[in-house]
Formats: structure tokens, C-alpha cells, sequence
């Protein structure tokens, strides 16, 4: 992860750095965010993606919001634990992830199956859209499997 590993700050990596930490990882678990704007949602993210032990946090240079204080300080640590890069393509990058062994999961509510069906083992990247709307129209969209991504508790409230 470089320096930013090695100083404890949150740096934001390239895409090259992160098809290079994926070399050094067994089984990653990648999550992929599809223009979420709001800095405490990332931040949010963030946190969460350090504690279930998420190598690598991918999100759009466009449309997404960027490393900021505000959400280094909602992350509670997490952007200094996860590595954050923001790609220019992110068909192109979900494609790449692919070739190289990872499976792509896109999150949608209204997909027949719910994520805790699915085997979740072996390199995997989880695709999660926006807030309200969810993941842009894209090419890329019909060669990802869909599931539902909603907490037991929150069908509930």
C-alpha cells in the first residue's frame, strides 16, 4: 500500500496500484462504489469496509465524492485502514477485476436474490450504486449478476 500504509495517512492510490495490491492478496474482498456524493455515507462506507477487512475501496474520479476530512473523520480510522482509489473507468476497471479472477456482484433492490444466498467465497467485488438511485445505466451492467443487498433487521423497521 506504499506510504500511505506506512505513515498512517489516507492516501487515494491509482488504478495501477490497486491491480498491483491485488497481486499480494489471496482472496480480496472489494467494495465498489458507483457515484455515492455524500461525504458521510463514504465515510460510513469506509468505516464499515475496515471492519469486515475489505482490502480495497474503488470509486469513480467523477460523480463520487472525493478523500475529504469530513470523511476521514465520519471513517473513524477506516480511511486510514482500507486502501481508497478512484478510477477513471469504472466499466473498464469492473472488467479488468474479472479478468484477473474476481467475481462481480451488483447490488439492486429489486433482484430475486438476496446476497446471503449467494457463496461468497474467493476474490470478490461488491458493486453498491448511489444514494436513492442506485448504480447508473451502463454497459457493463448485464454481465454482473444482481442481488439484493438489505440488512434482516431493516425489512423489519
Amino acid at each position: 500500500m506504499g506510504h500511505g500504509e506506512a505513515h498512517g495517512y489516507a492516501v487515494t492510490h491509482d488504478e495501477a496500484e490497486l491491480f498491483r495490491l491485488l497481486k499480494t492478496v489471496k482472496n480480496p474482498l472489494l467494495l465498489v462504489l458507483d457515484c455515492v456524493q455524500d461525504p458521510h455515507n463514504l465515510g460510513a462506507c469506509l468505516r464499515t469496509a475496515a471492519a469486515v477487512g475489505v482490502q480495497a475501496v474503488i470509486v469513480p474520479n467523477r460523480r463520487s465524492a472525493p478523500l475529504t476530512e469530513t470523511v476521514r473523520r465520519i471513517a473513524c480510522g477506516g480511511a486510514e485502514n482500507v486502501f481508497f482509489t478512484q478510477i477513471t473507468n469504472l466499466a473498464r476497471t469492473l472488467r479488468k477485476l474479472k479478468e484477473e479472477g474476481v467475481r462481480v456482484i451488483g447490488a439492486d433492490h429489486s433482484a430475486k436474490r438476496s446476497l446471503f444466498e449467494e457463496d461468497l467465497a474467493g476474490p470478490l467485488a461488491l458493486v453498491m450504486g448511489a444514494e436513492g438511485s442506485g448504480l447508473r445505466p451502463s454497459p457493463w451492467k448485464p454481465a454482473v449478476p444482481w442481488c439484493r443487498f438489505r440488512c434482516p433487521e431493516a425489512s423489519r423497521a
